[in-house]
């Protein structure tokens, strides 16, 4: 039926698609974040401004509300636990 359409189909990709959470975080006096009580460090000079966070069960990338540039990403940490 898409016999047309079948020398244009790439591969599928090794690694599943990811659906991330996100949402808009302050960044405490601490220089972090914090998402699911953990804790995920920015790079300095953001201590009392807002960031987006994406996250999954593996990851949480943190990046510039002006831009959406990313500014950090971390491997997902325990609960109370610093990254």
């Amino acid at each position: 039926m898409f016999a047309e359409e079948k020398p244009a189909l790439l591969p599928l990709p090794l690694e599943p698609f990811r659906y991330y959470q996100h949402g808009k975080r302050g960044v405490n006096l601490d220089g972090c974040v914090e998402v699911d009580a953990a804790y995920y460090g920015l790079p300095p000079g953001w201590i009392g401004r807002e960031v987006y966070v994406q996250w999954d069960e593996l990851y949480v990338r943190i990046l510039d509300p002006k831009n959406g540039l990313l500014l950090r990403e971390h491997v997902r940490q325990k609960r109370g636990w610093y990254r």
